[in-house]
């Protein structure tokens, strides 16, 4: 089984990135191209492997434009009495007019056996059958899951939180009944509320059938004055209270077995149910390129290098990741 290792990185937090309606858009003075950024990226050595690979967080790893269209959502949150875990087929809960179920949702408690109380959480997807969302508080007995997707060949808990679709759509399928194709997994804690803080750690992604290429996954904690690591130092106006990450595979992540794993630790105040304090992943297409290879969907293409956005470096780790939610 290939692992990504994790560390702990400086600390740091930035900008909502992916538009929930599926578009991007880049701010002018939010983006930023490092001359000798490519070059940099080229030189380094990238590991030989026989199947599709992925990298994390990694500087080898070109962006030649943000990722977009989220084919899956999930989410932990500190929250009073709305649902902690949450997942969707990609873009939000939303709302969806009845038979259709919008999203799938679990209480873990309140904020007051929540607040400043580890939990673990795993997101594993099994190809040809869907995804299991688990959160567990060590030592508490409070564990729960949501499932989308059928014919799982593990067991599933009786508690379990479960649907076959959401909006309509089975997690082998998209939007139009194409199937579901994403590259990428976009990862963002957030700590907005005053006062409030998210801590991650031993983030770790696991694959029975993906190659382990580079990079690693970040620790760290966030609060309201964090500003994301990743992101442009050149920025006017940096939002606070954010950090991402991305993993980024040259193959279909929907046609693989995979596990992300990490252990979660938030605090904050109010009986309130909103997003302020979360962690949150999301499936996406990346547009990217590296020494070796091109990292796209089956049915994008990159184009060369002049073209890009203006002919800007979208570097990871190097530019901001600068688009905002509508």
């Amino acid at each position: 089984m290939n692992k990504v290792p994790n560390r702990r990185h400086l600390s740091g937090s930035a900008r909502d990135l992916l538009d929930r309606r599926g578009g991007l858009s880049i701010p002018a003075n939010r983006l930023r191209c490092f001359a000798g950024a490519l070059t940099a990226a080229v030189s380094m050595a990238i590991p030989d492997a026989v199947g599709a690979e992925y990298f994390v967080n990694s500087l080898g790893v070109t962006l030649s434009e943000l990722p977009r269209n989220p084919q899956l959502g999930a989410s932990f949150r500190l929250s009073q009495s709305a649902f902690d875990l949450e997942m969707d087929a990609g873009g939000g809960p939303g709302y969806f007019p009845e038979p259709n179920v919008a999203f799938l949702g679990a209480q873990l408690g309140d904020l007051t056996s929540m607040a400043k109380a580890p939990f673990r959480f795993t997101l594993e997807h099994r190809a040809g059958e869907g995804y299991l969302f688990t959160a567990t508080q060590p030592g508490s007995g409070v564990s729960k899951m949501i499932a989308w997707g059928s014919g799982f060949s593990v067991s599933l808990p009786s508690t379990v939180t479960y649907s076959e679709l959401l909006r309509g759509e089975s997690p082998g399928l998209s939007d139009g009944g194409s199937p579901t194709q994403y590259n990428g997994l976009f990862l963002e804690a957030r700590s907005t509320q005053s006062g409030s803080s998210l801590q991650f750690s031993d983030l770790s992604f696991s694959s029975p059938s993906l190659v382990y290429g580079g990079g690693e996954f970040d620790s760290g904690i966030v609060t309201p004055a964090t500003i994301d690591p990743w992101d442009d130092p050149s920025a006017s106006l940096p939002e606070a209270g954010y950090w991402r990450q991305l993993l980024v595979a040259d193959g279909n992540l929907a046609s693989h077995d995979w596990t992300l794993s990490g252990t979660l630790m938030g605090d904050r105040s109010g009986p309130l149910g909103d997003d302020e304090v979360r962690f949150s992943l999301e499936g996406v297409q990346v547009e990217a390129t590296n020494a070796r290879q091109t990292f796209s969907t089956v049915t994008a293409v990159i184009p060369e290098p002049t073209t890009w956005i203006s002919g800007a470096c979208l570097v990871l780790g190097i530019a901001g990741w600068t688009a905002r939610r509508r």
